[in-house]
């Protein structure tokens, strides 16, 4: 069901995970207590997770190709752990400004624009404290952060952008869906998808 391609490229791109083919299904192992799995079923590709032989259904996707990435880049997010080294400085910053310094550092600006609606990055306003994303076409998903994280927020927000950026061009995205999809592919929308409610009302 799956081509070999996309089975040898999701090996290579998930290197620490063992990923079976079994039929009209793929699992990836977490070599922990995870299976992620993509399943065919009908007309349509289920994403589930099976939790010490616990299974939920995580969402259905009916593009093939949209349904792949997504199952690459949930696997690969599920099984990374995020590198936040500026987080400790973070804490004792009050000015954008000089946020915006140790961001200039990390090497992060073309991830975030502040006070300028921009596609494609993560956005702040500093007149609303408000932190939103701007996909490609023009829609707009604002970004929860507790009052007194708002600069935490910011910056993890950025950095898991940067990556999932990273990440798509590992994945060789010649069709262009991951731009088309990203929001989706950060989790901030459910376009291209149809989502559990168990799942989405544990993310509300």
């Amino acid at each position: 069901m799956f081509d070999n391609e996309y089975i040898v490229s999701l090996k290579r791109f998930i290197r620490n995970v063992e990923i079976v083919s079994i039929n009209n299904k793929l699992q990836a192992y977490d070599n922990v207590d995870i299976i992620y799995i993509l399943e065919k079923r009908e007309d349509e590709f289920v994403i589930s997770l099976n939790e010490r032989g616990v299974i939920l259904e995580y969402c259905k996707i009916r593009n093939k190709e949209l349904a792949q990435l997504y199952f690459a880049i949930f696997v690969k997010r599920g099984v990374t752990d995020f590198e936040f080294p500026l987080m400790t400085l973070i804490n004792d910053i009050e000015d954008i400004e000089i946020l915006k310094e140790y961001l200039t550092r990390e090497q992060l600006d073309n991830f975030y624009s502040v006070d300028s609606r921009t596609k494609g990055k993560i956005n702040f306003s500093s007149e609303l404290d408000k932190i939103y994303y701007i996909d490609a076409s023009d829609n707009e998903y604002n970004l929860f952060s507790p009052p007194n994280r708002i600069f935490q927020t910011f910056y993890v927000s950025i950095v898991k952008l940067k990556t999932m950026k990273e990440w798509l061009i590992q994945l060789n995205d010649a069709n262009g869906l991951g731009d088309q999809y990203e929001a989706t592919l950060l989790g901030y929308s459910s376009e291209g998808l149809s989502r559990s409610d168990l799942f989405v009302i544990k993310e509300k």
